[in-house]
């Protein structure tokens, strides 16, 4: 009696080309993905919310999504 080899070291089996089908389900998935990751990383790029300027200090304020306050600075 023959062993069977489980772990397929010794054949080599030819893989079959993908159908049209299967070819554009993938090229669906690739840009469902590709999109996901590309909002995600939108979301996560810090974005300017507002500004807001005192005129008693000539200065302005600028906040950013994640809470962050700058403090700008007027050319001179």
């Amino acid at each position: 009696m023959r062993d069977h080899d489980y772990s397929a070291t010794g054949m080599d089996e030819p893989s079959k080309p993908l159908t049209k089908f299967e070819d554009g389900a993938l090229l669906f998935l690739l840009l469902i993905a590709l999109g996901v990751i590309g909002i995600a990383v939108y979301l996560f790029i810090p974005k300017v919310q507002h500004f807001t300027y005192d005129p008693g200090t000539g200065k302005a304020y600028r906040q950013w999504t994640y809470g962050t306050v700058d403090v700008v600075e007027p050319d001179s």
